[in-house]
């Protein structure tokens, strides 16, 4: 097992969002994030050569002011590619969404706007994804009503037509999930919204991809049925090696829940095109997902990493905790990863389907937010065969 403290007091305001690690084929780790350095929110990236012992950051962007909502995704050449949104004050108050690139050899390109509105409208929650022709692809919430699920593609380096991937969502009650690439170079996403009229309404998560035609209807992925009051957000997504779907999301619900006034961690997989049974990760009398995220391993192995409340020896903290699943579909007893006197929380999983060195053969690896007064950005390995060892055990802190 090998953590680290990647860098110290950063903003975790951002952390909500998606891809956020990525592995280049020649082994370097890759991490995005939003700092606060002198009195502007910037955002930055770090790399790690020696498998995330010690880290170097850089600046992708700074002084605009309130750069957020950053991912971040590697290609087959090493040059990564990040997206972000930032607000911008004329023509009007509006958040766009920009892009920008970073060559294997250590060179910037400009930056791009890929989302520009000049309305009052707000681009967040974008993620990023990389097929295997190392084209670009990019998903936002465009959040103003009636609301979208917006998607655009850069290939060979040309930006496409802005896409609907779902309108419109005729709420203010939503938000964006995940993205991932098939093995047919097409996008699949997750997003939640809200579904019916106050006081008979509840949030659900949903699932839409793009085939050769364009996007299709979206599927409703959550079971919840049961109105006023259940909340299903923040959709995390992955596809195993026969292009099959597997969703992870929180969610405060009456569904096949002992503790509806709880937030639970909830799973559930699409198999040829059929949804299966939606199962409980966790079904606790205490908050649990203040972040979820999920990767698979070569041989479909599932690995969820989540925060919550009420396990160890720090009960009134949150702590990470990892959950795996076998391909027969049995899961694990529950790992307590990182148990302190203080919030860890916030992780995200390295997992991509391209370039391939994302999917790991075995073990998993997760950024989080470490936090008392201020918080550090950390990182977490447990993969067999490298440095450390591959056994969730006692966290110990190389800062």
């Amino acid at each position: 097992m090998i953590t680290a403290t990647i860098e110290t007091a950063i903003d975790t305001f951002d952390f909500l969002s998606n891809s956020r690690m990525a592995k280049a084929r020649d082994g370097r780790l890759w991490v995005i994030y939003r700092d606060k350095d002198n009195g502007t929110y910037d955002v930055k990236v770090a790399y790690s050569d020696d498998g995330g012992v010690t880290w170097t950051s850089e600046v992708v962007d700074a002084g605009r002011g309130a750069s957020a909502r950053c991912a971040l995704a590697v290609d087959s050449t090493g040059t990564i590619h990040v997206v972000w949104c930032d607000k911008q004050f004329l023509p009007a108050w509006a958040v766009w969404l920009w892009y920008r690139n970073r060559s294997s050899a250590g060179v910037w390109s400009g930056i791009t706007q890929i989302y520009t509105d000049v309305n009052f409208t707000a681009a967040l929650q974008p993620d990023i994804a990389i097929d295997s022709a190392d084209d670009v692809h990019v998903t936002w919430v465009e959040f103003v009503a009636p609301g979208a699920v917006k998607y655009r593609k850069r290939t060979a380096g040309v930006w496409g037509a802005e896409e609907d991937a779902h309108t419109p969502i005729a709420t203010l009650s939503f938000g964006g999930g995940s993205l991932a690439i098939d093995s047919s170079d097409l996008p699949h996403i997750t997003f939640w919204k809200e579904v019916g009229v106050f006081p008979n309404d509840l949030v659900n998560i949903f699932y839409a991809q793009r085939t050769v035609v364009g996007w299709q209807p979206a599927e409703q992925v959550s079971a919840e049925v049961v109105p006023a009051g259940p909340i299903h957000e923040y959709p995390q997504l992955a596809l195993d090696s026969s292009d099959d779907v597997h969703v992870v999301w929180m969610a405060y619900s009456s569904y096949n829940s002992t503790f509806p006034a709880k937030p639970n961690i909830y799973y559930r997989k699409r198999t040829g095109g059929v949804w299966g049974v939606e199962e409980q990760v966790t079904d606790v009398n205490y908050n649990q997902g203040y972040g979820v995220s999920i990767a698979l391993n070569t041989d479909d192995t599932i690995h969820v990493i989540w925060s919550g409340l009420g396990w160890g020896a720090n009960l009134g903290e949150y702590s990470v905790q990892h959950r795996q699943c076998s391909v027969a579909g049995v899961w694990s007893t529950q790992d307590d990863l990182v148990n302190e006197a203080k919030y860890n929380y916030l992780a995200t999983s390295l997992w991509a389907k391209y370039p391939s060195g994302n999917i790991l053969p075995a073990g998993f690896a997760f950024i989080y937010a470490s936090e008392d007064t201020i918080s550090d950005l950390k990182f977490y390995s447990a993969i067999p065969g490298t440095v450390g060892g591959g056994n969730p055990g006692v966290v110990e802190l190389l800062t």
